[in-house]
């Protein structure tokens, strides 16, 4: 996909996404809570993430926020990527690894910011954290 506005199938999901959020919501003591946003188009979304026992994967991560369908369903899609995964792991995710979580090519410079934003969040809750 190299226009991501103009692809029926992904536009679709993205509402679906939107519509049916399946980690949008509050969570009750998180181990990591974050707020982040991009001042240039207004979005913002706050993470909470619980933690393995052990502190070193994501066991459970809700999100809240406003923005456009952009930035809301791929935090979404975000939230429930990194489930099970470690958290150094997802500290060395960038674009290349977003874009491909998505089955995306490419995407325009303008909403580069609004697809980034949930991983941007979550790295921000991990590296304010005094995890390992």
């Amino acid at each position: 996909m190299t226009d991501i506005l103009t692809d029926e199938l992904y536009t679709q999901i993205l509402l679906d996404a939107v519509h049916q959020p399946q980690h949008r919501g509050d969570m009750l003591e998180p181990d990591l809570t974050t707020t982040t946003g991009n001042a240039s188009c207004g979005d913002e979304v706050i993470v909470k993430i619980k933690l393995s026992t052990d502190k070193t994967s994501f066991k459970a991560v809700k999100w809240q926020g406003q923005g456009c369908i952009i930035s809301q369903a791929h935090m979404d899609g975000m939230a429930a990527a990194v489930i099970g995964q470690k958290l150094l792991t997802v500290k060395t995710w960038g674009r290349p690894e977003v874009l491909a979580l998505f089955g995306l090519t490419n995407i325009s410079s303008s909403r580069e910011k609004c697809l980034m934003l949930g991983l941007k969040a979550i790295q921000q809750a991990i590296s304010s954290s005094n995890t390992p």
